[in-house]
């Protein structure tokens, strides 16, 4: 049995109502039919968090697909190659801040705060990205982050997604 946690409240389904006019707009278009079609599908993926450093991987992925899609091809705020030559943590920063979503980690998020309180990372998009190369580049002597820590992780970044798609 698989459970995937849902965003949307199935008692205020009235919501979609706002949701729906952008969503087909957007569908027309055959980039952002394909654009949409594989962050949906990728979103439910990281949202079967087993493992969840996989999750992890794949919200990254996504919110690394959603950047390019608005930041270059949307809004024409980046070239491919200005794109392309940034970090990944500067391409979802810089996404977070076009679209009005704050970077800073939640006060419920004890874990995240401890890691930027203790100065080892500025912000959301940074965590994100380090847990993502952390998971995709195991290095040899360094220790595993205890799954509380990765889930909170995981957490913020399907948030993230959650904010962009809405």
């Amino acid at each position: 049995l698989r459970v995937s946690w849902s965003w949307m409240d199935y008692q205020i389904g009235y919501e979609w109502e706002t949701l729906w006019p952008p969503y087909i707009t957007r569908w027309q278009d055959p980039y952002w039919e394909l654009v949409i079609r594989l962050v949906i599908g990728y979103y439910m993926l990281a949202n079967q968090p087993r493992p969840v450093n996989l999750a992890i991987g794949t919200a990254h992925m996504v919110l690394d697909l959603l950047a390019y899609s608005i930041l270059v091809e949307d809004r024409h705020l980046l070239s491919k190659s200005q794109f392309e030559a940034r970090s990944a943590t500067e391409n979802l920063r810089e996404l977070l801040a076009t679209l009005g979503i704050s970077t800073a980690i939640s006060a419920a998020s004890a874990r995240l705060q401890g890691f930027i309180v203790g100065g080892r990372l500025a912000d959301g998009p940074q965590v994100v990205a380090k847990l993502r190369n952390d998971v995709a580049h195991l290095r040899r002597g360094r220790s595993v982050r205890p799954t509380d820590f990765l889930v909170e992780a995981w957490q913020l970044a399907m948030w993230y997604i959650e904010m962009v798609i809405f």
